[in-house]
C-alpha cells in the first residue's frame, strides 16, 4: 500500500469514526422514532427470557436474536437493542464507502460518506432500537457478495436479510433477475436459496406456534386497515389515491430526504450507467427496494408525511446515496473546473442543509412526543409499587417491559368489560386494585372505545372513586394522552423521585 492509498484509508476511517461517534451521541438525546424503539425491548427481553424461543409472528426474528444474544453478554436491554441497531448501521455505512471508493473513486466515496453521516433516517435509526439498521447492513452485505461473486456468501445474506424483514426477497428479484440474464446465476441462485430457505424456516415456524404459515397477513393487513386506502368509494378512486400517495412519496419525500441532486442523479442511473458496469448492481438494487417501498405506500396509503414511510425508506438510503453521487459525478466530468467545483459544492450544501434540518426536526418530534412518555414510566417506575396494578399501554408499558418487573400492569386490549360504562368500568379499576390509568386519543389503543368519558382531561369521579390526570399531552400536534392517578381511598399521587 503506498502513502496515497494509505492517506484514503484514513481519511475514510475519520469518517466512519465520526459517524459512529455521532450515533453514539443520539443514544442519550433521540428519544424514538415511535412505539417501535420502545416495543423492540419488551421483545428483546422477551426473547432472552424464553431461551431464544418465543418470537411474534408480526415481527421477523432476526433482529430480536440478535438484540437478545447482546443481552446475555451485555445485561441491559437498552444498551443491547441499541447496540444491534448501531452495529448494522455502522456496517452499513463502512461497506457503503467501501464499495463507492471501489467502483466509483475516492470522490465519491468521500461525499458518500459526508452525507451519510448526517442523513437523518440513516443516522438517528442506527441510534435507536430499530430493525431497519440491520437490514439495510445485509442488504449490502448482498451487494458486497454479487460485486465478489460468491454465491455462498450472497445465500447467507439473502437469509438474514429475510430474517430481518419479510419483504426482502421482494425488493431483491429485480436483482436477481438482472443477475441471472447477465450469466451470474451461480450468486443469483445462491441468494435464491437463501431467501427460499429463510421463508421456509419461518413459514413452518409459523405453523408450529401460530397455526398458519402465512407470516405476512396479519402486518399486510394492518397497514392496510390503518391507511386512506379504506376510504376509497370505488376501485378507480383506490387506484388514484394510491398512485397520488406514490408520486408524493417518490418526488417530494423521497429527494427531502436524500438531497434533490442526489435524487436526480439516482433518478437518471438506468440511462447513465453502463449496462455492463458493475455499478448496475447496486443500481438495481436500490430501484428495487425503491419499488418495493413505493408498492407498500400504493397498497397501504398512509398519507404520504406518514413516519412509517421514513423508518422504511433509511435502508435503501446508502445505496441511494452511493448510485445518485456516482452519476452526478459523471454528469459533470467534462465540466470545467470552476463549475465542477461548483456544482459539488451545491450538492453537497443542499443536501447538508437538508439533512440538517430534518434530523433537528425529528430530534424536536421526539423530544416533544415521547422523552415525557419515558418519564412517566420512570416515574412508576422508581415507586415500584408491586402492590397495585397499572392500566397502561404502548411507550411507558413497553420501556418498563425492557427488563423482568414486578410490576402488575394491564393493557387496553386484554379489557374484558360486561359493557363500556362508566359505572362497568369504575367497578372493574377496584376490583383490580389499579392505582392509575394512562389514557389514549388513538382509536387503535382501544381506550376511547372503553372510556370516552376520561378524553376530556378533567378529574373524573364515580360514587367514591377518584381519578386525577396528573401529567397529559392533549394538544392537537401531540400525541394525545392523559395520565390518571386515583386518589380516593389509600391512594395516592406518586412522589417523584430523586
Amino acid at each position: 500500500m503506498n502513502t496515497a492509498e494509505k492517506r484514503e484509508w484514513l481519511l475514510l476511517g475519520s469518517l466512519f469514526v465520526v459517524a459512529g461517534v455521532l450515533r453514539l451521541f443520539y443514544w442519550n438525546v433521540f428519544f424514538g422514532w415511535k412505539e417501535s424503539d420502545y416495543g423492540n425491548l419488551a421483545m428483546v427481553q422477551g426473547v432472552l427470557d424464553s431461551g431464544f424461543t418465543a418470537y411474534d409472528m408480526n415481527h421477523m426474528p432476526g433482529f430480536y436474536a440478535i438484540g437478545a444474544f447482546l443481552l446475555s453478554l451485555i445485561g441491559d436491554t437498552v444498551i443491547a437493542s441499541k447496540s444491534a441497531a448501531w452495529l448494522g448501521g455502522m456496517t452499513s455505512f463502512a461497506l457503503t464507502i467501501i464499495l463507492a471508493r471501489h467502483l466509483s473513486g475516492m470522490r465519491v466515496a468521500v461525499v458518500v460518506g459526508l452525507l451519510l453521516i448526517i442523513q437523518p433516517e440513516f443516522s438517528l435509526y442506527s441510534a435507536s432500537a430499530l430493525r431497519e439498521p440491520l437490514y439495510s447492513a445485509f442488504l449490502l452485505g448482498l451487494v458486497y457478495s454479487y460485486l465478489r461473486n460468491k454465491w455462498w456468501l450472497a445465500g447467507i445474506m439473502a437469509l438474514l436479510a429475510f430474517s430481518i424483514r419479510f419483504e426482502a426477497p421482494l425488493a431483491c428479484c429485480p436483482i436477481m433477475a438482472f443477475l441471472f440474464l447477465r450469466r451470474k446465476r451461480r450468486v443469483a441462485i445462491g441468494s435464491f436459496v437463501g431467501f427460499s430457505l429463510g421463508v421456509f424456516l419461518w413459514a413452518l415456524y409459523c405453523y408450529i406456534v401460530y397455526e398458519t404459515p402465512q407470516f405476512w397477513s396479519h402486518a399486510a393487513g394492518q397497514n392496510v386497515e390503518t391507511g386512506l386506502g379504506m376510504e376509497a368509494t370505488s376501485t378507480w378512486e383506490w387506484i388514484q389515491n394510491g398512485f397520488g400517495v406514490v408520486m408524493s412519496l417518490l418526488f417530494e419525500l423521497l429527494p427531502s430526504r436524500v438531497g434533490w441532486l442526489v435524487f436526480i442523479g439516482w433518478f437518471l442511473a438506468p440511462f447513465l450507467i453502463d449496462v455492463n458496469s458493475k455499478m448496475m448492481i447496486p443500481v438495481v438494487m436500490s430501484f428495487g427496494l425503491v419499488a418495493v417501498w413505493l408498492a407498500i405506500g400504493f397498497i397501504s396509503q398512509h398519507e404520504p408525511n406518514h413516519n412509517l414511510y421514513w423508518k422504511w425508506l433509511m435502508p435503501f438510503v446508502p445505496l441511494m446515496t452511493w448510485v445518485g453521487v456516482t452519476v452526478f459525478g459523471l454528469i459533470v466530468i467534462n465540466w470545467r473546473r470552476y463549475m465542477k467545483v461548483c456544482s459539488w459544492g451545491a450538492l453537497i450544501i443542499q443536501a447538508s442543509l437538508s439533512h440538517v434540518m430534518e434530523t433537528q426536526s425529528q430530534l424536536k418530534r421526539a423530544e416533544r412526543l415521547y422523552r415525557p412518555q419515558v418519564e412517566l414510566a420512570n416515574l412508576i417506575e422508581c415507586n415500584d409499587l408491586t402492590d397495585r396494578s397499572y392500566l397502561i399501554d404502548n411507550i411507558p408499558e413497553r420501556w418498563l417491559r425492557r427488563k423482568p418487573t414486578e410490576l402488575s400492569m394491564m393493557s387496553w386490549h386484554d379489557l374484558e368489560l360486561s359493557e363500556n360504562s362508566p359505572a362497568v368500568f369504575a367497578e372493574w379499576l377496584k376490583d383490580n386494585n389499579v392505582a392509575a390509568v394512562l389514557w389514549f386519543r388513538e382509536s387503535w389503543t382501544k381506550a376511547p372505545e372503553i372510556a370516552p368519558f376520561l378524553g376530556d382531561g378533567q378529574t373524573w369521579t364515580h360514587d367514591e372513586l377518584i381519578l386525577e390526570p396528573t401529567r397529559k399531552d392533549l394538544d392537537p400536534a401531540g400525541y394525545g394522552w392523559v395520565f390518571y392517578e386515583r386518589l380516593d381511598g389509600n391512594f395516592k399521587r406518586l412522589p417523584n423521585c430523586d
